[in-house]
């Protein structure tokens, strides 16, 4: 050792031996500084394991409130997991339709507001809840879900994607609907029965003075006599038109109360219908036929309104096939493995359009414009369903086919 060395080792052990509280106090703070920054890290982390967790037990709840169906995306919105419910609930297979994204889901038709507000909301990055996908199964069914989700965020606060799940609303949707029909039911019951009741008495006048005339009209002579007949002829008919659209009315005002259900069989209602029918379905040469199954059962229905109910159904086929070339109509009756009887009756004219099948009980529906009230499906549904039955849109039938359903009664 060189004696600069030595002199240089000598002169820092006097100052460290005459500092030696100062030097002290300067480590101490030093390790607290130390100790501090430390904590605040491990802090950090702690709370940021406990946002974690917090998030884990949020979505934990959510998957089990809405155990439908679970679903994850990455940040570009595509789906990298959901659940193979959604495809067994839809009737979908995975090898014929691949669900790559959420808008997938939707039902052809959807209104495009639904799928934009569930694209603004995707956009956002942040959670969201109860939203709204109306989609359809392979059968043409329909089914409503609420899609809830949780935003991802990796560790540097970076979106990451969503996790979620949807919740089957279709139940709850359904119930909704057929409380929103039985209350515009009601509201039109109302004011049908006093619309009736003040048409029908200015009509009944009418017709009187359009036979008065008519039988005065004889006495007259050929070319005057032809010329009036013939208009107070259509007059009539016009006014026949206006008393069958007011039938239509009390009908819908009628209340259940006033038919008991009987135990009797559908042919027999089916007979009372073509019957009433056949003129108009010969005139207009339209072919129909009635199938029914040998082994038929008894049912208990309110046989009066049945009747109208199904009559209703043969007008709305006479009317969708009148641009037919060769129109017919088909009525079926059989049992099903469940116990039940359906009546059928199916046509070959014009279709319901695709989008407005979830509207044709819906009061005052119709698909040919200004040419009827629309009243025929929504009086013919309140019938059946007030006879403990139910009527509905066949949508994996070829032609228009409506059915109603009745519970078949024990021999």
């Amino acid at each position: 050792m060189k004696m600069e060395d030595f002199i240089f080792i000598n002169n820092m052990l006097k100052f460290c031996q005459e500092y030696k509280y100062i030097l002290l106090i300067f480590s101490l703070a030093i390790l607290a500084l130390f100790i501090v920054i430390k904590n605040k890290k491990r802090k950090k982390t702690i709370q940021n394991q406990e946002l974690s967790f917090d998030d884990e037990i949020k979505s934990r709840d959510l998957l089990y409130e809405t155990f439908d169906c679970i679903w994850e995306t990455d940040k570009f919105m595509n789906l990298k997991y959901i659940s193979p419910s959604i495809y067994q609930k839809l009737g979908l297979s995975k090898s014929n339709f691949k669900i790559t994204k959420l808008d997938d889901i939707f039902a052809r038709g959807t209104p495009e507001e639904l799928k934009i507000q569930l694209r603004a909301m995707m956009s956002r990055q942040k959670s969201f809840k109860n939203l709204e996908i109306v989609s359809q199964t392979s059968n043409g069914e329909y089914k409503w879900f609420k899609a809830n989700a949780i935003a991802k965020y990796n560790e540097n606060e970076i979106f990451e994607g969503f996790v979620g799940a949807l919740l089957d609303e279709t139940n709850v949707k359904r119930k909704q609907n057929e409380e929103y029909i039985s209350n515009n039911l009601k509201s039109l019951s109302r004011i049908s029965g006093s619309i009736a009741h003040e048409i029908n008495n200015p009509l009944a006048y009418i017709l009187l003075s359009i036979d008065s005339l008519t039988s005065h009209a004889e006495k007259m002579d050929d070319r005057n006599r032809s010329i009036i007949i013939e208009h107070l002829t259509e007059m009539k008919k016009k006014s026949l038109k206006i008393s069958k659209i007011v039938t239509k009315l009390q009908g819908v005002s009628l209340h259940g109360s006033e038919a008991k259900r009987v135990k009797c069989k559908l042919s027999e209602i089916i007979d009372m219908a073509i019957r009433y029918c056949e003129y108009e379905l010969s005139t207009l040469k339209i072919k129909y036929n009635v199938e029914i199954e040998n082994s038929e059962k008894y049912v208990l229905v309110k046989k009066e309104e049945i009747y109208k109910a199904l009559v209703n159904l043969i007008h709305n086929s006479i009317e969708a096939t009148e641009k037919i070339d060769a129109p017919w109509i088909h009525i079926d009756l059989k049992n099903d493995i469940d116990g039940n009887v359906i009546l059928s009756i199916m046509d070959n004219g014009e279709g319901i359009p695709f989008e407005k099948r979830a509207s044709i009980f819906e009061p005052f529906y119709t698909s040919h414009d200004f040419k009827n009230i629309g009243l025929g499906l929504t009086q013919s549904f309140h019938f059946v369903e007030r006879s403990g039955g139910a009527l509905s849109l066949d949508l994996n039938a070829k032609h228009t086919k409506f059915s109603m359903s009745f519970k078949a009664l024990e021999n």
